[in-house]
């Protein structure tokens, strides 16, 4: 399970990367990056009481297609703490990354 974890993190990060390169402005390779990053590894429960976890891709891809409704605020919520959290840390990395290792 956890080599199955790191394996899923790994790759969303490497996807999450690649997206970013397709962009010149370093702004937007950080929103990208962190956007992507966020929607391939946010986790949230399987049902409203259940104690499983899935991706929460995964999970908006059933509730659109074939099992009952729960509502999509319950992802909405998590998935968006994730991305505010992604972009607030690929941030400070940007600028503490400028500000200690500036090109003199």
């Amino acid at each position: 399970m956890i080599f199955f974890f790191s394996l899923y993190i790994f790759l969303s990060f490497l996807i999450s990367f690649a997206v970013s390169k397709l962009v010149k402005n370093k702004f937007l390779k950080i929103l990208w990056f962190s956007l992507f990053f966020a929607i391939l590894t946010g986790f949230w429960f399987i049902e409203p009481g259940s104690n499983s976890l899935a991706p929460i891709v995964s999970i908006a891809f059933l509730e659109i297609t074939i099992i009952d409704s729960n509502g999509f605020a319950r992802l909405f919520r998590p998935l968006a703490a994730l991305i505010v959290l992604t972009i607030s840390a690929s941030l400070m990395f940007f600028l503490v990354k400028q500000y200690f290792f500036k090109k003199k």
